[in-house]
């Protein structure tokens, strides 16, 4: 390989390291101008205006841009169970690297079987993923993990989904 390319290539590394570097300091630039307690206000305060604005689209632009600035990552994994879907969710938030800087869900939805036009809508169910599945016994989860992903898969797959029926919890 001669020098020429060696050069370029670094030279190509650099310019992405420089991009990746721009990318960081307007992320800080925007968390210091805007808190994250303003951006949780923000989002409660448009997702509340959603329903009567006249533009949905720049509600929803602006909801998109706030939520951005609270949450860094979301880990899911999807388990279906005939006409039920189960969907684990881990929603981390750039609120620092504290243990407790995430959440977990489940969602329960069940869709609608044989003829759907003479039954009404069914309305998705929201736990704590806490209730479902205790992290204890195996120590923190984190979706993040192969391992971790794998057993609540399992657990999900195995779960008595007649618990969610009962619930009657919907939002």
């Amino acid at each position: 390989m001669s020098k020429t390319v060696a050069v370029a290539e670094t030279l190509r590394g650099l310019q992405d390291r420089e991009e990746e570097l721009d990318r960081l300091i307007e992320e800080a630039d925007a968390q210091a101008v805007k808190p994250i307690a303003d951006s949780w206000q923000d989002v409660q305060t448009l997702a509340d205006l959603l329903d009567t604005a006249e533009d949905k689209a720049d509600i929803r632009i602006r909801l998109r841009s706030a939520i951005r600035r609270i949450v860094r990552d979301v880990w899911m994994i999807v388990v279906r169970r005939g006409l039920t879907q189960l969907c684990a969710a881990q929603v981390f938030f750039h609120a620092g690297e504290t243990e407790n800087n995430h959440r977990e869900f489940l969602l329960v939805h069940r869709r609608r079987g044989g003829n759907q036009k003479n039954r009404p809508p069914v309305q998705p169910q929201l736990f704590s993923l806490g209730e479902t599945f205790d992290p204890s016994a195996s120590g923190a989860l984190d979706l993040r993990q192969a391992g971790d992903a794998a057993a609540l898969a399992k657990v999900l797959a195995e779960i008595d989904l007649a618990e969610f029926a009962a619930a009657e919890r919907s939002f």
